[in-house]
């Protein structure tokens, strides 16, 4: 374990820097401070955060460069984390504007801009031999072209990651015909072959290409809309996809976390690469709890500090709405107590509740509001 050291989370009003502070908190020596560009996010009332600073977002990059390398030196901090997207994407692309000894692992701009695009990424994964989707960018299909496809079919973005907003299945020409004429249609959308299969997804931590640390999920439990983020997982392990992951990280250099959607495809008989989400993932506390703290490994990474390749538990994880769904089903959980706090979300609720609460009371406010409005 590490002496005590002290990072920041440049980024904190994403929802995933809550999650990445809940694994932390397992490491008393670790100080962390917080920036965000909104006043009152959630991360800023939990229980383990040392200072949060708000820096309202002017567009200016350099700027936001500026007030992070202030808060850096004044406070004299170890280590700067980002946790999603827009963040480590702004790290990445001025690397040289900030100390090399304090910044954690990132990608190169190269990479990054790469992994995040599904249609750069699906291209890269043709030149490098690895499994994925058939896909077209809507813009290169030549009009009415549309029996080219094998259906179904899937529309998505290119660049919204995570969450499945956008992502629209269609059966049958005909849909996908009446849906591209609309006035409101953005062509600049990638088709992709549907894969009838299961969806499993893996997250890492890499260095240099290196796999440091990993765990894998198969969805257990789906969302209403199955694009949307899985309820429940299944942690397991297998080569194969191991394999294919661990070849796509090394032909990308992959520097920092990263969370993989796959699919097994029955007719093929192999795992699919669908995207890369270069960042932390929604089910962050779930690897936590089997055993595999990135957040803390990407600490001790970034500060060249040396570890075992970390093993996990192989159960069955629910989030907080996925428990919800479980209980409605099986009412007795609710006196399972071991249970709801060895294998879902519970314990960090309980454990740092007040963001929880203020994240939820937000949610319901804005519900209310647009319905009343």
């Amino acid at each position: 374990m590490l002496k005590e050291f002290s990072l920041l989370i440049p980024d904190g009003e994403s929802h995933l820097s809550l999650y990445v502070v809940n694994c932390l908190l397992h490491n008393p020596n670790v100080t962390i401070y917080v920036m965000a560009n909104q006043k009152y996010p959630p991360i800023r009332y939990s229980r383990g955060i040392k200072k949060f600073f708000y820096y309202p977002d002017s567009g200016n990059d350099l700027e936001f460069i500026s007030k992070t390398n202030e808060i850096l030196e004044r406070y004299d901090i170890d280590l700067l984390m980002p946790v999603f997207e827009t963040g480590i994407k702004k790290i990445s692309m001025y690397k040289d504007k900030f100390d090399h000894n304090k910044l954690g692992l990132i990608p190169s701009i190269k990479d990054f801009d790469i992994a995040i695009s599904k249609w750069t990424l699906s291209k890269h994964m043709e030149l490098t031999d690895i499994p994925y989707p058939k896909s077209y960018m809507f813009v290169d299909i030549k009009k009415n072209n549309f029996n080219q496809f094998e259906y179904p079919v899937i529309m998505k973005p290119t660049y919204i990651s995570g969450g499945g907003d956008g992502v629209m299945l269609f059966k049958k020409v005909e849909e996908l015909k009446a849906y591209v004429s609309k006035d409101k249609f953005n062509p600049n959308q990638l088709i992709q072959e549907y894969i009838d299969g299961f969806d499993v997804g893996c997250s890492l931590l890499c260095k240099s290409g290196e796999i440091l640390a990993c765990t894998m999920q198969k969805a257990s439990m789906l969302n209403n809309n199955p694009f949307r983020p899985w309820l429940g997982v299944q942690f397991l392990y297998n080569e194969e996809l191991f394999n294919i992951v661990e070849n796509l990280m090394r032909s990308l250099n992959w520097n920092g976390v990263a969370h993989l959607d796959l699919k097994f495809d029955k007719k093929s008989n192999t795992f699919k690469v669908i995207e890369i989400n270069p960042r932390f993932w929604g089910s962050l506390e779930g690897s936590m709890i089997a055993g595999v703290n990135f957040p803390y490994l990407y600490c001790l990474a970034s500060l060249d500090k040396k570890f075992d390749t970390p093993d996990y538990e192989k159960f069955e994880y629910f989030n907080l709405k996925g428990l919800g769904k479980k209980i409605k089903i099986n009412k007795r959980l609710l006196f399972n107590w071991k249970c709801m706090n060895n294998y879902t979300q519970l314990r960090y609720v309980v454990k740092n509740p007040i963001p929880v609460v203020i994240k939820y009371a937000v949610f319901f406010k804005t519900i209310v509001r647009s319905r009343f409005s």
